[in-house]
């Protein structure tokens, strides 16, 4: 929308522009500067896109690892909602997932034990 009415305005501009310099004719000396002429500055923070071989590749593999550490951690998920206590945290397969998993299953366990603890104590009353 904004780029619209910037466009907009750059075109009455220069409509106007040509306007007076038609009724100065020659007596104008000022030299205006065609739309075409006119050099853009390219954005300093304008990425080069990707050949499309390259973008679909990058795509499916960050696709890939997503569905990796998703179904890690649910198998994960899994031994550990059966049992608390099987997720051997120094097991080499745990040390093995990514940094992201075992946060989330650590966070898991800390919210599990939590949960666990306040079913069996009730919590003082105020």
């Amino acid at each position: 929308m904004e780029s619209k009415q910037t466009n907009d305005k750059l075109l009455k501009t220069f409509l106007k522009r040509q306007a007076i310099k038609a009724a100065l004719g020659e007596r104008s000396q000022d030299h205006l500067p065609s739309l075409s002429a006119v050099r853009r500055e390219e954005d300093m923070f304008m990425l080069p896109a990707l050949p499309a071989q390259e973008e679909e590749r990058e795509r499916s593999s960050s696709d890939e690892e997503e569905q990796e550490e998703e179904d890690s951690r649910h198998i994960y998920q899994g031994d550990f909602y059966e049992d608390s206590n099987s997720v051997d945290i120094n097991s080499e397969e745990f040390s093995a997932m990514p940094p992201e998993v075992k946060h989330e299953i650590l966070k898991d366990m800390k919210e599990f034990s939590k949960r666990r603890r306040t079913m069996y104590h009730t919590p003082p009353e105020v």
